[in-house]
C-alpha cells in the first residue's frame, strides 16, 4: 500500500517537472543500457565462411565459363584449320590437269596422276598400336599413358591398365601426287637467284658453290602437288618431331613444286661460251659418268628440291663439256611428269647404287625389304660434311617398315638414302646443336616420304609444307563401281543367298571399307545388296591380311569379285608384289616406245624390244582362262594387240573419282573432327 502511494506520488511529481532526474536517481537508483559496438566471434565465422562460398561459387562459375570458352575457342580455331586444309585440297584436286585415264603420251602435254595406297588401312591403322594383346608389336605405344583417343570397345576388360587401345586412329600412309592446274590463284615458291652478270652474260651461280645460291620468289600457274601424311616414330627424336609431338600421331604435308621449264641461267656448256638451254637449273661438272654418278645426281636433286621448289629431274647432257657429257638438274615440263621416273622422289633404286641400277617403274614409296637390309647414305658433293651410315633397326621380325637410327653422321641437308633389298628409303635429319658446324644427324629412316629437312640455310622450311598437325587419319579411296556391298547379321555374320529374314532383324550392310566386310568374305555365298563404293586399291588383299592377323585364312575364298581395284596391280607394271603399296597411275605410253626391253622377253635369244608398237603381230603370254595367268606363248590378236604391251598401268581402268578423308584430334576438348572431300573425274 505504501509502496504504491509513493510510486503514484513520483509519478505526478515527475509530470509536473518537480522532481529532477538526480533526485529520482537518489530515491529510485537503475543501470542504463549498454550500447552494441561490434559483432560476436560466432557471427563473423558465419560471415567469413559465406563470403568464401560465395567466393568460390564465383570462381567455380568463371572456371566454368572460361574452361568452355577455351575449350570453344579450340575447336573452332581447330574447325577453321580443317576447313582451310579441306579447301586446299578440294581446289587442287579440282585442278588436276590430265583425265584420269591409263596410257597417258607425252606429247599431250597432260601432266599425270598417281595415288598410292599404303599397307596400312582403317582396321589396322598403326604398327605402333597392338589389338592383338598375344601378338604384341615391338616399339608399339605405350597404352597405359597415351593420349591417343580410344575406341567404343572393351578394350580395358581384357587389357588391364590400358587408357587407351589408339582405336581412334585411322588409315594415314596414302599418298595423292598430281599435276594442278590454278589460274586465279598461282603457286609461289622459291628459285635460285638469276644473278646474271650484265657484262658477260654469266650466271653467278656457276661461279659459286652450291651452298652459297641465293633464292628468288617466282610463280606458276602450274605446279607438281604431293599430299602425305607422316607419323611421328615410336621413338622420340626430340630435336625434329619435338618432345610434345606423342608417337602415334600424325602430320599432314602438302609439297608443291613449280612448273616452269622457261627458268633461265645463261650457264655456260663449253669453251666457245655456248650457253645452256632455258630449264636448266644446275650443271653437275663433277659428276661425269653417266652410269657411277647416278646416285650423287640424285643427292643433288634432293639438296636441290630441299631448297627450291621447283619439279625437276636429273638427265645426262652429252652436249656440254662435250664429248663427255655431264649430269644436269632440269626443270620439268608437264610432258616430262607424264614419265615416273621424272616425277618427285620417283628414285627407283635397289640394291647396291654404284651400278647405277635405277629401276622401272622407279617407285616412289613402298612397303620394305627384308629385316636385314642396310642403309648407307649419298650426299651432295657440293656441300659439306658427311658421316658414316647409320645402323638401322628393323620395325619386325620378317620385314622392315621402317626404321629408328640409333646414331648417325652429320649431314647439311636430307641425303640421299638408299635401302638394300629393293626398297625405297628416307632419312630424317635432326636439327643442328651449337657444336655441329651447321650439320645434323640422321635421326630417323623411314620408307615413306618426309618433311623438308631443317639444317644449313634452310631451317626455316621446315614448317613450310605443314598443313595440319594432331592428325589421327588421312585416307585416300578411290570410287569402284563393281565393289559389291553384303548385308550382315546383328550377331555379325554374314546374310546367305536364301536365308529368310525376320523384317525386325537389324540387317546391316557393310562395303569394303568396313571391317566387318571381311565376314561375309569368310561365308560361302553372301548376300550382295549393292555395289558402288569408296574402297582402298587392292582392298581384297588388305582384308586377307587382316583376317590373317586375326587367325583366320581367306586365301581360298569361294567365290570371285569382278572389280579392277579389289586385287593387286597388274603384274607387267612391276608394283604387284605383296610387300610393296599399290598404285593407281595415269601411266605413260612412252614404256612403250623407248627402246628398253621392260619386260625382259626375247625370241630364241633375240631380245623383243617395243613388240607391242612395231607394226608386227609378235609373240606374247596369252591368258586364255581369265585367272591372271600366262597359258599360251603365241600369236594372236593381231599386230600390236594389248598383250604385246611390254608394260601396263597398274590399274587399267579409268578412274571415276577420288575421296580424301582427313580425321584431326584436338586435344584441349577431347574432340574429333573429320572431313572428306570428293572430286569426280567422269566429263560432264
Amino acid at each position: 500500500m505504501i509502496s504504491a502511494i509513493l510510486s503514484y506520488q513520483l509519478h505526478s511529481l515527475s509530470r509536473r517537472g518537480a522532481l529532477s532526474y538526480h533526485l529520482l536517481g537518489a530515491v529510485v537508483r537503475t543501470r542504463p543500457a549498454r550500447r552494441r559496438v561490434g559483432f560476436t566471434l560466432v557471427e563473423m565465422l558465419v560471415a567469413i565462411t559465406i563470403t568464401l562460398v560465395m567466393m568460390a561459387t564465383v570462381v567455380g562459375v568463371f572456371a566454368t565459363l572460361s574452361s568452355s570458352v577455351t575449350k570453344r575457342q579450340a575447336v573452332i580455331e581447330v574447325n577453321n584449320q580443317v576447313r582451310q586444309v579441306r579447301n586446299t585440297l578440294q581446289r587442287d584436286l579440282a585442278g588436276i590437269t590430265c583425265p584420269t585415264l591409263p596410257w597417258t603420251k607425252p606429247e599431250s602435254n597432260a601432266g599425270y596422276f598417281e595415288y598410292i595406297e599404303g599397307i596400312h588401312c582403317d582396321f589396322f591403322p598403326s604398327d605402333l598400336t597392338d589389338d592383338l594383346s598375344s601378338n604384341p608389336i615391338p616399339g608399339e605405344i605405350d597404352h597405359a599413358s597415351s593420349t591417343l583417343p580410344a575406341s567404343n570397345t572393351n578394350f580395358a576388360l581384357s587389357n588391364p591398365g590400358w587408357v587407351t587401345d589408339g582405336g581412334g586412329l585411322g588409315d594415314y600412309d596414302d599418298v595423292l601426287a598430281f599435276t594442278s592446274r590454278n589460274e586465279k590463284e598461282p603457286f609461289s615458291g622459291p628459285a635460285p637467284k638469276n644473278n646474271v652478270n650484265t657484262n658477260d652474260n654469266d650466271d653467278i651461280n656457276q661461279q659459286n658453290p652450291f651452298a652459297n645460291w641465293g633464292s628468288q620468289a617466282i610463280t606458276s600457274p602450274v605446279a607438281e602437288v604431293i599430299w602425305f601424311c607422316v607419323e611421328n616414330p615410336a621413338v622420340d627424336t626430340g630435336g625434329y618431331f619435338g618432345t610434345s609431338s606423342e608417337q602415334g600421331f600424325r602430320t599432314i604435308y602438302r609439297r608443291t613444286l613449280l612448273v616452269a621449264p622457261w627458268l633461265n641461267y645463261y650457264y655456260n656448256v663449253d669453251d666457245a661460251g655456248n650457253k645452256s638451254r632455258p630449264g636448266v637449273l644446275r650443271i653437275l661438272t663433277n659428276l661425269a659418268d653417266e652410269t657411277s654418278d647416278q646416285a650423287e645426281a640424285l643427292a643433288a636433286l634432293i639438296a636441290f628440291q630441299e631448297r627450291y621448289d621447283i619439279s625437276a629431274r636429273i638427265e645426262f647432257d652429252h652436249s656440254i663439256n662435250a664429248p663427255d657429257g655431264c649430269w644436269t638438274i632440269k626443270a620439268n615440263t608437264l610432258a616430262d611428269l607424264t614419265k615416273r621416273e621424272n616425277r618427285y622422289e620417283h628414285h627407283g633404286f635397289a640394291g647396291d647404287a654404284s651400278s647405277g641400277s635405277r629401276n622401272f617403274p622407279f617407285v616412289m614409296v613402298s612397303a620394305g625389304g627384308g629385316s636385314t637390309s642396310s642403309v648407307r647414305f649419298i650426299v651432295d658433293r657440293e656441300l659439306s660434311g658427311g658421316g658414316a651410315s647409320a645402323n638401322p633397326r628393323a620395325g619386325s621380325s620378317n620385314e622392315v617398315l621402317g626404321f629408328d637410327v640409333r646414331t648417325g653422321g652429320g649431314y647439311p641437308i636430307r641425303p640421299l638414302a638408299i635401302l638394300d633389298g629393293g626398297s625405297t628409303a628416307r632419312a630424317v635429319v635432326n636439327e643442328p646443336g651449337p657444336a655441329a658446324n651447321g650439320l645434323g644427324q640422321v635421326v630417323h629412316l623411314t620408307t615413306g616420304l618426309v618433311p623438308l629437312s631443317i639444317t644449313g640455310p634452310n631451317q626455316s622450311r621446315r614448317g613450310n609444307d605443314l598443313m595440319l598437325s594432331d592428325v589421327l587419319g588421312f585416307d585416300v579411296r578411290v570410287y569402284d563401281p563393281q565393289s559389291p556391298i553384303y548385308a550382315l547379321n546383328p550377331n555379325g555374320s554374314a546374310v546367305q543367298n536364301g536365308d529368310s529374314v525376320d523384317p525386325a532383324t537389324d540387317i546391316t550392310s557393310v562395303d569394303a571399307g568396313d571391317v566387318g566386310w571381311r565376314f561375309a568374305l569368310n561365308s560361302s555365298d553372301p548376300m550382295q545388296v549393292g555395289e558402288g563404293a569408296f574402297v582402298d586399291l587392292g582392298y581384297l588383299e588388305l582384308h586377307e591380311l587382316d583376317a590373317r592377323r586375326w587367325g583366320v585364312n581367306l586365301s581360298n575364298l569361294p567365290f570371285t569379285i569382278s572389280s579392277p581395284y579389289a586385287g593387286l596391280p597388274h603384274a607387267k607394271s612391276k608394283l604387284n608384289d605383296a610387300r610393296l603399296t599399290r598404285v593407281y597411275d595415269t601411266w605413260s605410253f612412252s614404256y612403250e616406245n623407248d627402246g628398253v626391253n621392260q619386260d625382259g622377253d626375247d625370241l630364241n635369244g633375240v631380245p623383243m624390244v617395243d613388240e607391242g608398237t612395231d607394226g608386227f603381230d609378235s609373240f606374247t603370254w596369252y591368258d586364255m582362262d581369265g585367272d591372271g595367268s600366262n597359258d599360251s606363248w603365241t600369236k594372236l590378236l593381231g599386230a600390236d594387240d594389248m598383250a604385246e604391251r611390254e608394260t601396263s598401268p597398274p590399274y587399267p581402268a579409268p578412274l571415276r573419282a577420288v575421296q580424301v578423308s582427313l580425321r584431326v584430334y584436338e586435344p584441349d576438348s577431347g574432340q574429333i573432327r573429320e572431313v572428306t572431300v570428293r572430286q569426280h573425274f567422269v566429263p560432264e
